[in-house]
């Protein structure tokens, strides 16, 4: 052996020795009875958790490898695969393509088309009929997917339908009336819709959806539409009214295959960004724009746009940066998407640049949480005030009340000296 080689050799030995130093420091340092404690409530309710160091390394792990369900926790790295996908400025489009005396509609499976966006468009299109295509079209086409125009999240494709994937767009599901719920005011026969969002009064109201609404009794309601398939209402029903509302009368129809010889005519942007989409969708936990959010981004990469292929592009993206996950779609809401807590909090490293869309909520920290009530299952993920990151899962039918006290636990600290 040189005497170069023997001086790698000891500088190498010597490295080693320091880190495994510091490891052993470290270790040290975050044990501590704060996190017996926790432990205890981990192994009484069969839970896993991890806690990452500031550093970015595991301090802490009850059964850290172990895969269990993430609930909605799992928006958290649909948020991250989509805003690095998209870009947190990215705006969806609608696009409105002449077509011989048809105005075709594409889009790009936006969540945000609500009523509000709606009207904007239809006020925008209506000029531009009146003063350019005045008596040129009767007919505005909405293009709809082949393979999946019922409830996204079914895999199964409808028999007949051919493999190759037209453009997705969000045409094909209901509109619901101001992100997803309504408030309105029923006496007798008049009924008044408020945006619950903003509190403005709607001047109309669809056909479809006053016949339903007209069911209940007299009174004040808040209505979520997701839940009453009765009161479905279609892009094209909205668009059809509030373009008649400006002196536009046409033909709305669903349209499959996308016509081959069009010509753009008008492209509208949402007002909403990807990023002002994600913290929304973080915030209130919404199913509808988190696996809307996460097709909209495969799409990017494929053709292909059912809700399995855009988990499957999901689970590519963390592959490649090496964090092992099985996401069955982008909400959390199946209890085969799974994790481990270690698997989570490499998530929450990478999704530190976003923190700041994650709400403190009763926490009092930057955290997600993940419920299947169901299914007994209740999640929690964040970040705490030095910088630690934690998720932890409990499989347990009444774990939400436990969940406050096991926070407060890790954030009174679980290491010396804290």
């Amino acid at each position: 052996m040189t005497f170069a080689n023997l001086l790698i050799l000891l500088f190498l030995t010597f490295s080693f020795t320091i880190s495994q130093a510091e490891s052993l420091k470290e270790e040290k340092l975050y044990k501590n009875k704060n996190w017996e404690r926790f432990e205890y409530h981990l192994k009484e309710h069969s839970g896993t958790a991890a806690v990452f160091s500031p550093s970015e390394k595991l301090i802490h792990g009850h059964e850290a490898e172990e895969q269990v369900p993430l609930a909605s926790v799992a928006k958290v790295p649909s948020a991250y695969f989509v805003l690095e996908k998209l870009g947190k400025d990215y705006r969806p489009q609608t696009q409105f393509y002449l077509e011989k005396s048809n105005l075709v509609v594409l889009g790009e499976y936006d969540p945000f088309l609500t009523t509000e966006e709606i009207k904007t468009i239809a006020d925008t299109l209506a000029r531009s009929l009146k003063l350019y295509l005045a008596d040129k079209i009767d007919t505005l086409k909405i293009v709809q997917n082949e393979t999946i125009q019922g409830n996204f999240f079914d895999r199964r494709i409808p028999p007949g339908a051919k493999e190759t994937f037209l453009q997705y767009n969000a045409m094909v599901l209901p509109v619901q009336a101001n992100f997803n719920s309504i408030k309105f005011r029923k006496r007798g026969r008049n009924i008044a819709v408020y945006n619950l969002r903003y509190g403005t009064k709607s001047s109309r109201i669809p056909n479809k959806l006053y016949g339903y609404l007209r069911s209940f009794r007299n009174g004040t309601y808040n209505v979520n539409l997701n839940y009453y398939k009765r009161g479905n209402v279609y892009f094209g029903d909205y668009l059809q009214m509030f373009l008649e509302k400006k002196g536009v009368k046409i033909k709305v129809v669903a349209e499959t295959p996308k016509p081959e010889s069009m010509e753009l005519h008008y492209s509208h942007f949402n007002s909403k960004t990807v990023e002002e989409m994600c913290e929304v969708m973080l915030k209130y936990s919404n199913n509808v724009i988190a696996n809307s959010l996460n097709i909209m981004a495969s799409y990017q990469d494929c053709t292909g746009v059912q809700a399995s292929i855009g988990a499957e592009k999901l689970n590519e993206f963390w592959e490649s940066k090496g964090v092992d996950l099985i996401l069955e779609e982008g909400s959390g809401i199946s209890i085969e998407s799974k994790a481990s807590a270690k698997a989570v909090c490499e998530v929450f490293v990478h999704f530190k640049k976003y923190k700041y869309l994650l709400s403190k909520g009763s926490f009092g920290v930057p955290s997600k949480t993940g419920t299947l009530s169901s299914d007994g299952v209740t999640t929690l993920a964040g970040y705490l005030p030095d910088n630690q990151i934690f998720f932890f899962y409990l499989p347990e039918k009444y774990g939400a009340k436990l969940r406050k006290s096991m926070v407060r636990i890790l954030k009174r600290g679980i290491r010396a000296n804290y």
